[in-house]
């Protein structure tokens, strides 16, 4: 066994011990008792602990917490639960995770937390259907969810349920030697404030790409059920046991730069959101931190109530699919030309690739709708229907039925939850992204009829466009940005015109065209 494997095998043979130490009024045994049977010990030891040709690989972990107190009449009693990552699907996970409680206050012992989801030794794959690299079967991770219940026995401002995993992939980039170290992982408590933790709400495995145009989105937002303000930053990686050894970073990585980017990590500390362009591909451990405050009315402050953390390796691959790097907004039937009814109430819409439930701003704010006059069609939710956390449906909630024959345009834009879209592999939905909807059924019901543009095609345009207008005579034609400004004027003796619009950049655009006395104005959408 190589000095690493020693390491990690005594590591793991101490923290062992000191379980079953602990553990040990929980067995009814005493541990004096139990030394004699060294055959015993030795099994459960070696059955814990990975030797130097063990192939299981811990891929990271996290913890999350919720105060039962109320529901048992206990006192600060909490259900911990613990999420274990494994880059498996076939190498077994533990069976049961110790967690150790501490504080400056008091121990609060130990704790075995069995599984409450998956099964062992193999718990649940997860994510093996998307791919970013185009690999068939994706990047799979496997995981298990493990709870039990601590009763705290005395209030106190920094409780920490903490366990050790061993050992890290000797694969991982930016760590110093991360294979003699193990996760130390974390959470904190102020039990003077009944409290639940955050969770986290998109899943801790990921795979990203180098090698794309736009900034990969990495989202850690969290769900806070208390509503306590909550604060992200980048955490420090640590060895065990308690109170944990800080694990050094190689040069040209730290705690606030876990990717080499060409454009920094830019983690938003408000909403948990970052983006990046990645300048290195392999295995990169990254950790997140998330505090959560509370005002205090007495003290007319905000106090910190917990912390937790989340700690996994990432894999990056030297490039991306294009299908997930360059996708895009199809409507149900996967054309450009979406259709829609008289009386519908909800437009439904299908994306390229599988975007993040959680991307999804249930308000509807990530779209827009423009009728061909260039006022909003209001909308007031959007829902998707969930699987392992991703989608690629949209269902569009208008404000009141469609009454009207129209062209529609349906525009991707920033929502409430300051993104867009967001693919399995971290790429946004452009803003900008265009479909057409054509209603054409409302008999009786349509637009007034236009005095001098007939016909405006393609629309949205890649390059050019076509304007038909009633008949020959003389006009003058401006095309318009978005605001008003002028960006070209012709005059047009003809019932038709070419319309070169390639150097524009995309987004929306005015033809407002001038004759006999009056003037229309359309609107154009550039791809």
């Amino acid at each position: 066994m190589s000095a690493k494997n020693n390491r990690q095998f005594y590591n793991c043979l101490n923290l062992t011990m000191e379980t079953l130490h602990k553990v040990s009024n929980f067995y009814s045994v005493k541990f004096p008792i139990l030394l004699k049977k060294t055959s015993l010990l030795l099994l459960l030891v070696f059955a814990y602990c990975p030797s130097a040709n063990a192939t299981h690989e811990v891929m990271g972990g996290e913890f999350y917490y919720r105060y039962i107190g109320d529901s048992t009449n206990i006192a600060r009693q909490y259900l911990v639960g613990f999420i274990y990552y494994s880059g498996s699907t076939t190498n077994s996970i533990p069976s049961q995770i110790a967690i150790d409680v501490n504080s400056t206050c008091s121990t609060g012992g130990s704790y075995l937390a069995n599984p409450i989801s998956g099964s062992p030794p193999f718990g649940t794959p997860i994510y093996s259907n998307y791919s970013c690299n185009g690999n068939p079967g994706g990047y799979s991770y496997k995981k298990m969810v493990y709870e039990t219940v601590v009763t705290l026995p005395v209030n106190c401002i920094d409780w920490e349920f903490q366990t050790t995993l061993v050992s890290r992939s000797n694969a991982v980039a930016n760590l110093v030697n991360p294979g003699i170290y193990g996760f130390y992982i974390k959470a904190t408590l102020n039990s003077f404030y009944p409290n639940n933790s955050p969770r986290i709400i998109n899943q801790a495995p990921r795979e990203f790409c180098m090698g794309a145009d736009g900034s990969i989105v990495f989202n850690q937002s969290a769900i806070e059920s208390d509503g306590d303000s909550l604060v992200y930053y980048f955490g420090i990686p640590e060895d065990g046991p308690h109170p944990g050894t800080p694990v050094p970073f190689v040069s040209g990585y730290s705690v606030n730069a876990p990717f080499q980017t060409s454009n920094g990590m830019n983690l938003n500390s408000s909403t948990g959101l970052m983006n990046f362009k990645l300048l290195q591909s392999g295995m990169e451990n990254f950790k997140i931190n998330i505090d959560e405050f509370r005002f205090d009315s007495l003290s007319n402050t905000w106090l910190k109530v917990g912390t937790i953390s989340k700690e996994i390796q990432i894999q990056i691959n030297l490039s991306c699919s294009p299908s997930v790097s360059n996708w895009n907004l199809q409507s149900n039937t996967l054309n450009t030309q979406v259709t829609a009814n008289c009386g519908d109430s909800i437009i439904n819409l299908q994306t390229s690739t599988p975007f993040a439930c959680s991307s999804l701003s249930s308000d509807g704010s990530d779209f827009v709708i423009y009728k061909s006059d260039g006022t909003l069609l209001p909308i007031i939710g959007a829902s998707t229907n969930c699987s392992n956390f991703y989608s690629n449906s949209v269902k569009i909630q208008l404000y009141a039925p469609i009454s009207q024959n129209d062209s529609l345009y349906i525009v991707t834009t920033i929502g409430s939850d300051f993104n867009t879209l967001t693919n399995y592999c971290g790429f946004e939905l452009p803003e900008g992204d265009s479909l057409s909807l054509k209603v054409i059924d409302c008999s009786g019901v349509g637009l007034v009829e236009s005095d001098l543009v007939t016909n405006i095609f393609p629309n949205p345009v890649e390059n050019f466009t076509e304007i038909e207008f009633k008949d020959a005579s003389q006009k003058t034609i401006s095309l318009l940005s978005a605001d008003g400004k002028l960006i070209r004027k012709s005059e047009v003796f003809s019932n038709k015109i070419r319309l070169d619009v390639a150097f524009l950049p995309p987004g929306f655009y005015l033809i407002k065209v001038m004759a006999k006395g009056k003037v229309e104005t359309n609107r154009i959408f550039k791809n």
